[in-house]
């Protein structure tokens, strides 16, 4: 999120409102948000141990149980905060977007285009209408609830696999 040097509100509100917007808007071409979490801190992190017994099984690691990005999280407590520089985080748990992001669907073939036997690339029109009609509806119905975007950019353009749609995919 980019703030001006004139910025009033500063980070902490903008993120707060984004928070607030996210977890009120229900559209089919908007990401699904399914919680906001505030002030979340890293738990401390333990060395991993590899838990193995005698008889060849083995559990896997602490590292390993703690997810993608190795990271556990927990409500901050005062204590948590007090006399130390531990950052707290806010977190958003968000629908799945397994197709990435319109902008890199643009330049990676594949997804938009394809390559004919001639070698020349192709457009796929159609279905490049149904995603920009899908922003445009999602863009409208935030108006309508009277919120406007300020950073509409195909980097921002989240696209997911569904079936029964054309490419498979809408925002």
């Amino acid at each position: 999120m980019r703030v001006s040097p004139d910025d009033k509100l500063g980070i902490p509100a903008k993120s707060a409102m984004e928070m607030a917007a996210l977890s009120t808007l229900r559209h089919p071409n908007i990401v699904t948000c399914y919680a906001c979490l505030t002030d979340m801190v890293p738990e401390q992190r333990q060395p991993a141990l590899d838990v193995s017994s005698s008889s060849g099984s083995s559990s896997s690691s602490l590292s390993q149980q703690q997810g993608l990005l190795g990271i556990r999280f927990h409500p901050a407590a005062e204590s948590d905060l007090a006399g130390s520089a531990t950052d707290s985080f806010n977190i958003l748990v968000m629908e799945r977007c397994d197709r990435g992001n319109l902008a890199d669907a643009v330049c990676a073939e594949g997804l938009l285009h394809r390559r004919g036997p001639d070698g020349v690339l192709r457009v796929s029109m159609g279905l490049l209408y149904t995603v920009l009609l899908d922003v445009a509806a999602a863009l409208r119905y935030m108006h309508s609830m009277r919120l406007v975007h300020l950073d509409v950019k195909a980097s921002n353009v989240l696209l997911q696999t569904t079936a029964g749609r054309p490419g498979g995919f809408p925002v």
